[in-house]
């Protein structure tokens, strides 16, 4: 009986902690991370502001714990899109998915732009936080890059690591922009873009 008991706390728990989460997600988005506060958190949650204390402590920890939630959700969803494919078929995958999530989670894309450019000017943790979610996005285009190259599908000449740092900025600053201008910006046909780059030789 007791382990029952403990089992269903543990289970509340997380479900509290997602609560917290997707309702930080949603503020952010919407006010912010100046606008959005615990108190707040916990009231578009269900919860208390003491709910939010307790699982995060404050609220830079609470941002932490989105940041991540939503980087593992990309990398997760990259990777599962990617499957088994390799070389330039896992590179059009990820170009795909990454504007699909972008699409279809605009709540939690939205909200790590404005964190991207509001916050991290003034939580230095959150500009670790970026530059790791960084590293880990583009150490999985620079592989998929490496086997495009050692496949002969791709130009040897090229540098993964270097032409991972390019495909990062095309998907990042498309994705940013779109944001700001959903009519003007046609993800559709950036991706078709990039795409033709990586099947473009180097002169």
């Amino acid at each position: 009986m007791g382990r029952v008991e403990r089992r269903t706390q543990a289970e509340r728990s997380i479900e509290s902690r997602k609560k917290l989460i997707d309702a930080a997600i949603h503020l952010l988005a919407t006010r912010g991370y100046a606008g959005t506060t615990l108190a707040e958190i916990g009231q578009v949650a269900g919860l208390s502001r003491g709910m939010v204390t307790h699982h995060f402590g404050t609220k830079e920890a609470c941002i932490e714990a989105v940041v991540a939630a939503i980087h593992s959700a990309v990398l997760n969803a990259v990777e599962e899109a990617i499957g088994g494919r390799r070389g330039l078929l896992a590179l059009d995958a990820l170009v795909d998915v990454y504007f699909a999530l972008l699409r279809g989670q605009s709540a939690g894309a939205r909200a790590l732009f404005i964190m991207r450019t509001e916050a991290v000017a003034t939580v230095p943790r959150m500009r670790e936080l970026a530059a790791e979610n960084n590293e880990a996005f583009r150490r999985a285009i620079a592989r998929r890059l490496a086997e495009g190259i050692a496949d002969g599908e791709m130009d040897a000449r090229l540098d993964p690591d270097v032409t991972a740092v390019l495909v990062e900025g095309v998907l990042r600053g498309s994705g940013a922009q779109w944001l700001l201008d959903p009519q003007g910006v046609d993800l559709d046909a950036a991706g078709a873009a990039l795409k033709r780059i990586f099947r473009a030789r180097c002169p």
